[in-house]
């Protein structure tokens, strides 16, 4: 992917977040459990966080340092477990405002840093590998998707919250 394509691609992705949060009252952005125990809010201080996580790891990779959630497969999914309940736990006082304006500020930080890399930058491998054997390096930080679908972080859990939301839970929809 290019500059560009990735600008675009976390853009699209943005984007579709702001519709479905856009499209929800505060009540059920803070009192549903839209993903396990996650509401809205939390799903935005997730969201938030790992943007912040990807402007940091950048500077690492760039120095050849390994950031923390690169890490064998065995220990990286309790990693992030932990590094996601703290992170949302920390947020449980902000109001949905401050949340909501941290992840907006996030997400323009986000491009920000990624606007200001060179394509050198952007393309710089380093020594350490994916657990499927590929080569880290900053591009690779965007070649995730969300559960193996089309979209990336947030435009994967814009579309679970989309689909709680759409989804017929009373049977009121044959009527």
């Amino acid at each position: 992917m290019t500059k560009q394509q990735i600008l675009d691609f976390l853009s699209e992705d943005h984007d579709k977040m702001e519709f479905v949060v856009e499209s929800l009252h505060k009540e059920e952005m803070l009192n549903l459990r839209i993903q396990g125990n996650w509401n809205v809010k939390d799903i935005l201080v997730h969201v938030t966080s790992w943007n912040k996580e990807l402007i940091k790891s950048f500077d690492l990779l760039l120095k050849n340092e390994k950031p923390w959630f690169i890490e064998d497969q065995r220990k990286i999914k309790q990693l992030e477990a932990d590094f996601n309940i703290l992170k949302i736990t920390i947020k449980r006082s902000y109001s949905l405002e401050e949340v909501i304006e941290e992840w907006q500020e996030s997400f323009k930080e986000l491009l920000s840093k990624i606007d200001s890399l060179s394509e050198k930058e952007l393309s710089y491998t380093t020594d350490y590998l994916w657990s499927n054997g590929d080569p880290v390096s900053v591009k690779s930080l965007f070649s995730y998707r969300y559960k193996g679908d089309e979209h990336g972080h947030e435009g994967g859990h814009a579309k679970v919250i989309d689909d709680y939301f759409s989804e017929d839970r009373c049977g009121c929809k044959q009527y």
